[in-house]
């Protein structure tokens, strides 16, 4: 399978690609360089994306200008974070506040939603954050 572009608009639109189409994409890797595109989207420093994908940024920054593909585990993380904050600019009107979202510290949560984005429960727990925003119930 072929990514023809990584770019930030190129790489949300995977988002509306089947669930077998982006499974197939998870297992054989995603570009590394759609961490940069995400990074640049929603205004997340590669820094703080790298944490949540189990990277160092000088291991990101070397995947990324060699052109190289994320395992399927550090790709999985990195859809689940491009899916939640795509979610987040839905509710919250554009992608500079998405980003700023992710990015704060949550009460609720007890931490930053970015710094759940590692594991599908953390996921799903900014999801309801972000339903109870949505639909004006408490958080």
């Amino acid at each position: 399978m072929g990514y023809p572009s990584t770019s930030a608009a190129a790489t949300t639109a995977w988002l509306d690609l089947s669930t077998n189409t982006q499974i197939k994409m998870i297992r054989q890797g995603l570009p590394a360089t759609a961490m940069h595109a995400v990074s640049q989207e929603f205004g997340i420093p590669i820094e703080h994306l790298c944490l949540v994908l189990g990277l160092s940024p000088q291991r990101a920054w070397h995947r990324i200008s060699r052109q190289r593909l994320l395992d399927p585990p550090t790709s999985e993380k990195l859809l689940r974070t491009m899916r939640i904050a795509r979610v987040a600019e839905g509710i919250l009107g554009n992608k500079k506040l998405a980003g700023i979202w992710l990015q704060q510290h949550n009460i609720t949560l007890s931490a930053s939603p970015l710094s759940l984005m590692d594991t599908e429960l953390g996921g799903g727990l900014a999801r309801r954050i972000l339903a109870s925003i949505e639909h004006g119930l408490p958080v």
